[in-house]
């Protein structure tokens, strides 16, 4: 085998030779499938049937919309927290232990055998309370109800599956070995569902409700305390408190202008005075002034001064005027001071009553947003209250299923010839393994390295014939494969011909007998000399002559068989030091002498004609012949000719 027990070089997994050592163990493999078919077929007869009710239905079907709310209060809809979405179904809603319990009351599962298999009577043994005892520990009794309804939600959880569809339809199935019970459960559990969702509903309307209708009273209270304070601050205050803070903060920008303006002319007149004084009063002494203080050049100084209002025109003003009009703008200028500070509290005064009227205006307008959502949503709530419908709709009822839906009789058929296939592969392959023997063709031709090879089945109908007979029986099929070997045999020129067969119907004394009858035409004279521990033939021989250790006999006038002259076997010379000698003896005699053995005493003698210039024929047979067997004897005895079957 070149996968199994030699392989090429270059391939790592040989399918061919796999599937060929498959092949080779076809009935077997057809014995293990049927065998996991019929117990297939037993186990789906035998496992217990189990029935699937379904129910479909779907939940909120009807869902309340909330009036519309005026886009610029809208946002403030979602101070109520409501949303008409319905909300889905979870999956601990239908599993969780508190729905198992309210399931538990109205069918009983407690009591029904298929989810409760535990027998409360049963009491502890008193071998083993008295262990226990013994060792120290405590013997508590059992709580067979917690026990009870542990294995209730077990069997519940594996039992109960619902699905949910796209268009949010609800697919609740249970499984149960009887299909009435399998349905009752079912609608028990939709109808459950349904009514708890619908008292969860009112529930959380009546809830919205009275949340609402609180909020409602605080934010009306809310509103009437905004009101009432700002008619107060209004009965306290101005009514316009905007255009009284705009009135003053204009008035305290003129008085800050007419003193900015009064500080200017008293500078100017303070600098007049001092060049006054200095007797600084010529006509570049002016130019200085007029462009250190530009308001010298204007109407109003020059009118406080008496000058003439022509520009171009400047008279220095007496020392006592310009001290005159100095402590009138002195005067004016603390006069204005004073305003200032007066208009600027003023002025505070006024923002603060804006700002207060602002907050009282913002909390009013707050509070009419709010009630005016609250309002309407109490109204939408209201009349959703008002009506109460069933938001539920059943597509079917759960009936009592007409066939089991488990067990799956032809799923576990296959799965259990699949599984004689597998389980009679690995068998094979490993009795193949453990056998070493070759499956196919391909891998005796590759591990024989012979140049020249045939199927035995063309010499198969020659092999009982008498030698004599043999020419006159050898059909076209039968010709052409002696032939080739009878070229093989000449090209050697030694005189020796080595015939070995490893299990295979034909043994080599036939193998001889054919090629020495074919060959015979040639006026050859042939010599056979049996190796084998038993001899291949039971012919009668006629003794033809004899020497100190061989006898031989004739089988026709040019073929010749040897045999040992005394009671030992032939096989026992292939130890003997002279055994070349002989050997040389016989071919000195004979022009041909064909050497044959089979199985075991085929490596005893090719051990024996190691490097000798010898063509050697073998007999190898698939699924018989011992890749171990056949290695060997090509290492000792490389072979030129292979007949396989």
């Amino acid at each position: 085998m070149l996968d199994i027990n030699k392989t090429n070089e270059n391939d790592e997994i040989n399918l061919r030779e796999i599937f060929f050592n498959l092949w080779g163990h076809k009935f077997f493999i057809a014995c293990t499938c049927i065998i996991g078919i019929v117990y297939g077929g037993y186990v789906s007869l035998n496992t217990q049937k189990k029935y699937t009710s379904t129910a479909i239905f779907k939940l909120n079907v009807k869902q309340y919309n909330m009036p519309s709310l005026p886009s610029n209060i809208s946002a403030l809809a979602k101070i109520a927290n409501i949303s008409d979405a319905p909300k889905p179904l979870s999956k601990d809603e239908i599993l969780g232990r508190e729905f198992i319990l309210k399931i538990d009351k109205i069918v009983d599962l407690t009591k029904d055998s298929y989810f409760n298999s535990i027998n409360t009577t049963t009491k502890e043994p008193k071998w083993k309370t008295f262990i226990k005892g013994f060792i120290g520990l405590e013997s508590l009794e059992a709580n067979y109800d917690e026990l009870v309804m542990q294995q209730v939600i077990r069997k519940y959880k594996s039992n109960v599956s619902f699905e949910i569809t796209q268009d949010n339809s609800i697919l609740l199935s249970v499984v149960h070995t009887d299909p009435k019970r399998s349905a009752i459960i079912s609608n028990s559990i939709m109808n459950t569902i349904i009514n708890t969702k619908k008292m969860e509903l009112e529930d959380e309307i009546n809830n919205q409700l009275s949340y609402l209708s609180q909020t409602l009273a605080v934010s009306l209270d809310d509103l009437e305390t905004a009101q009432q304070k700002l008619n107060t601050f209004t009965l306290k205050n101005k009514s316009l408190p905007l255009e009284d803070f705009m009135s003053k903060t204009q008035n305290l920008d003129s008085l800050r202008s007419q003193l900015t303006r009064a500080s200017e002319i008293h500078i100017a007149l303070s600098e007049l005075l001092s060049l006054i004084e200095k007797g600084e009063t010529n006509n570049s002494d002016y130019l200085l002034l007029r462009n250190k203080f530009p308001v010298v050049d204007q109407l109003e100084f020059r009118r406080v001064l008496g000058q003439n209002e022509v520009i171009t025109v400047w008279a220095w003003p007496s020392k006592y005027l310009v001290e005159g009009v100095l402590d009138t703008i002195t005067e004016r200028k603390s006069r204005l001071e004073a305003n200032v500070l007066k208009a600027k509290s003023q002025a505070e005064r006024a923002s603060q009553d804006l700002e207060t009227y602002t907050g009282l205006q913002r909390d009013v307008k707050i509070s009419e947003a709010a009630y005016a959502v609250l309002i309407e949503t109490v109204k939408a709530q209201s009349m959703a209250s008002g009506y109460k419908a069933d938001n539920a709709k059943i597509y079917e009822y759960a009936i009592a299923p007409t066939s089991p839906s488990s067990p799956n009789r032809k799923l576990i058929i296959m799965l259990h010839s699949l599984l004689g296939l597998v389980v009679g592969s690995i068998i094979a392959m490993l009795y193949a393994y453990s056998r070493g023997t070759y499956y196919s063709k391909a891998s005796l031709i590759y591990e024989s390295k012979a140049s020249l090879y045939d199927k035995t089945h063309n010499l198969l109908p020659l092999r009982k014939l008498p030698i004599e007979k043999i020419s006159s029986r050898i059909s076209l099929k039968s010709k052409q494969t002696l032939r080739l070997f009878a070229l093989e045999i000449n090209r050697y020129t030694g005189h020796n011909v080595l015939v070995t067969s490893l299990n295979s119907r034909l043994n080599g004394y036939e193998i001889s007998k054919m090629i020495a009858s074919y060959m015979n035409s040639e006026n050859l004279t042939i010599a056979l000399i049996d190796f084998n521990t038993k001899n291949s033939y039971s012919i009668p021989l006629i003794e033809k002559n004899s020497d100190d250790l061989f006898t031989v006999f004739e089988m026709n006038s040019d073929i010749s068989i040897i045999k040992p002259k005394t009671a030992f076997e032939t096989i026992d010379f292939v130890g003997r030091r002279d055994f070349h000698e002989h050997l040389k003896s016989i071919n000195s005699k004979y022009d041909l002498v064909f050497l044959f053995a089979d199985d075991d005493d085929a490596i005893s003698l090719s051990s024996a004609l190691v490097n000798q210039n010898i063509c050697h024929i073998s007999a190898v047979r698939i699924k018989r012949t011992k890749s171990d067997d056949l290695t060997k004897l090509r290492n000792l005895v490389p072979i030129q000719g292979l007949l396989y079957e």
